[in-house]
Protein backbone atom coordinates (compact mmCIF):
# COMPACT_ATOMS: atom_id res chain seq x y z
CA UNK A 1 0.00 0.00 0.00
CA UNK A 2 2.77 2.44 0.95
CA UNK A 3 4.73 1.72 -2.23
CA UNK A 4 1.63 2.17 -4.38
CA UNK A 5 0.88 5.57 -2.82
CA UNK A 6 4.47 6.67 -3.34
CA UNK A 7 4.37 5.52 -6.96
CA UNK A 8 1.11 7.42 -7.47
CA UNK A 9 2.70 10.55 -5.98
CA UNK A 10 5.59 10.18 -8.43
CA UNK A 11 3.09 9.95 -11.29
CA UNK A 12 1.53 13.25 -10.21
CA UNK A 13 5.02 14.74 -9.96
CA UNK A 14 5.97 13.67 -13.48
CA UNK A 15 2.63 14.82 -14.90
CA UNK A 16 3.22 18.20 -13.29
CA UNK A 17 6.73 18.34 -14.68
CA UNK A 18 5.57 17.53 -18.22
CA UNK A 19 2.70 20.02 -18.01
CA UNK A 20 5.12 22.72 -16.86
CA UNK A 21 7.43 21.94 -19.78
CA UNK A 22 4.45 22.23 -22.13
CA UNK A 23 3.44 25.59 -20.64
CA UNK A 24 0.26 24.41 -18.89
CA UNK A 25 1.30 26.01 -15.61
CA UNK A 26 -2.09 25.91 -13.88
CA UNK A 27 -2.40 22.15 -14.40
CA UNK A 28 1.26 21.71 -13.44
CA UNK A 29 0.68 23.54 -10.17
CA UNK A 30 -2.26 21.30 -9.29
CA UNK A 31 -0.32 18.10 -10.04
CA UNK A 32 2.77 19.24 -8.16
CA UNK A 33 0.74 20.26 -5.10
CA UNK A 34 -0.96 16.86 -5.13
CA UNK A 35 2.40 15.10 -5.37
CA UNK A 36 3.91 17.20 -2.60
CA UNK A 37 0.98 16.60 -0.26
CA UNK A 38 1.03 12.85 -0.89
CA UNK A 39 4.78 12.62 -0.35
CA UNK A 40 4.67 14.75 2.79
CA UNK A 41 1.92 12.52 4.18
CA UNK A 42 4.21 9.53 3.58
CA UNK A 43 7.10 11.34 5.27
CA UNK A 44 9.13 11.23 2.08
CA UNK A 45 10.83 14.51 2.93
CA UNK A 46 13.52 14.41 0.24
CA UNK A 47 11.04 13.77 -2.56
CA UNK A 48 8.62 16.36 -1.17
CA UNK A 49 11.44 18.91 -1.14
CA UNK A 50 12.32 18.11 -4.75
CA UNK A 51 8.69 18.62 -5.76
CA UNK A 52 8.68 21.96 -3.92
CA UNK A 53 11.59 23.13 -6.08
CA UNK A 54 9.59 22.28 -9.21
CA UNK A 55 6.49 23.91 -7.73
CA UNK A 56 8.43 27.07 -6.89
CA UNK A 57 9.55 27.33 -10.51
CA UNK A 58 5.95 26.99 -11.72
CA UNK A 59 4.77 29.63 -9.25
CA UNK A 60 7.54 31.97 -10.41
CA UNK A 61 6.52 31.46 -14.02
CA UNK A 62 2.92 32.24 -13.03
CA UNK A 63 4.13 35.56 -11.59
CA UNK A 64 3.67 34.47 -7.98
CA UNK A 65 7.25 35.18 -6.99
CA UNK A 66 6.60 35.79 -3.30
CA UNK A 67 4.91 32.41 -2.92
CA UNK A 68 7.78 30.77 -4.81
CA UNK A 69 10.35 32.50 -2.60
CA UNK A 70 8.49 31.36 0.50
CA UNK A 71 8.69 27.73 -0.63
CA UNK A 72 12.39 28.00 -1.39
CA UNK A 73 13.12 29.82 1.86
CA UNK A 74 11.66 26.89 3.76
CA UNK A 75 14.01 24.55 1.93
CA UNK A 76 17.02 26.73 2.64
CA UNK A 77 16.21 26.60 6.34
CA UNK A 78 16.80 22.84 6.22
CA UNK A 79 20.52 23.54 5.85
CA UNK A 80 23.08 21.15 4.42
CA UNK A 81 22.49 18.45 7.01
CA UNK A 82 19.85 16.88 4.75
CA UNK A 83 22.11 16.38 1.76
CA UNK A 84 21.46 17.58 -1.76
CA UNK A 85 17.79 18.28 -2.40
CA UNK A 86 18.28 17.69 -6.12
CA UNK A 87 19.83 14.24 -5.68
CA UNK A 88 17.55 11.48 -6.89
Amino acid sequence: QLRLRTDLAHCHWMRGYVQAQNGDLVAAEAELRTARDMLAARRAALYAAQVEVELADVLRRLGRCEEAAELLSGLLELGDSHGAVHAG
